[in-house]
């Protein structure tokens, strides 16, 4: 999985948001994710895509699960 170029504070935002943990599983979080996947917006950069609506505090092990 390629490394986003998501704004520093952009990620400060959701990690405080979730006041660092991780959404699914409550562990400290330590990766942003994607709630509806960016391939679901094809080719096409949409606004939705990369808004704080749509992304969320994942662990390791739970974004793992999420996309394996």
């Amino acid at each position: 999985m390629a490394k986003s170029r998501m704004p520093e504070s952009l990620r400060s935002q959701i990690i405080e948001r979730y006041d660092g943990a991780c959404a699914l599983c409550g562990s400290p979080g330590s990766e942003i994710d994607h709630i509806i996947p960016r391939s679901h917006f094809g080719s096409k950069r949409v606004a939705v895509q990369d808004s704080p609506d749509n992304l969320q505090l994942l662990c390791y092990s739970c974004h793992r699960k999420k996309h394996g």
